[in-house]
């Protein structure tokens, strides 16, 4: 009896279901913003050096964005999802419907083992088994069409947030932003823009519509 469709589809990596808690997208989408170690921002206009510099370099001016909290909270990011997990629950039941039609297709073939001659069995077995191997394919595409829709959608929030952090970024005169996940200590918390982004964010991108194929 072959594998459930449901169990080699996970083992083979095909079903990328993301775990419950944060937004499934938000865990890559934050590890490649913070991986880039900052934001650049467009540069203000060069400050004129403090006296006694004698044109020296003015300092770095730092500010602190919390990027995990923008794509939790995000209206942008709650739309994206929930179309997730309601394609999560559709493709649920996809794969129940397959697994009921296999195990269907799976005990004829037992049934015919006792009237048919070896040859005639072994073209169904065949058969079967190609019956198999389609539904795993179709499984596979459909997964794989799903997680480039909602990387998509992954891509129009986060440049989205980089433009915005950006924005802000130049109007106040910071030079560098720095992911908040990656700040041990805070002293100042004027210098968190979290929320001025987060505002700019909900009214410039509420919310984000997933391209999704048509299921087959």
């Amino acid at each position: 009896m072959p594998r459930s469709l449901l169990a080699s589809a996970c083992a083979a990596g095909m079903l990328l279901l993301p775990a419950v808690g944060a937004p499934a997208f938000a865990q890559s989408t934050a590890g490649e913003i913070a991986g880039q170690g900052s934001v650049r921002p467009a540069q203000p206009a060069p400050e004129s050096a403090p006296p006694g510099d004698d044109g020296a370099e003015a300092a770095t001016t730092l500010a602190i964005v919390d990027i995990q909290l923008l794509l939790q909270v995000s209206t942008a990011a709650q739309s994206i999802q929930r179309q997730l997990d309601e394609q999560r629950a559709q493709l649920q039941r996809e794969l129940a419907a397959q697994e009921e039609k296999v195990r269907t297709s799976e005990q004829e073939l037992a049934r015919l083992r006792q009237t048919l001659t070896p040859e005639q069995f072994d073209e169904k077995r065949r058969d079967f088994e190609r019956q198999v191997a389609e539904t795993r394919r179709l499984i596979q595409e459909r997964t794989r069409t799903l997680d480039t829709a909602f990387g998509s959608a992954r891509e129009t929030l986060f440049n989205t947030i980089a433009q915005l952090v950006q924005e802000v970024a130049a109007e106040r005169g910071v030079t560098m932003v720095l992911p908040r996940q990656g700040v041990l200590v805070l002293r100042d918390p004027s210098l968190d823009i979290t929320d001025s982004v987060l505002r700019r964010l909900n009214q410039r991108l509420p919310q984000v519509s997933v391209a999704l194929p048509a299921a087959p």
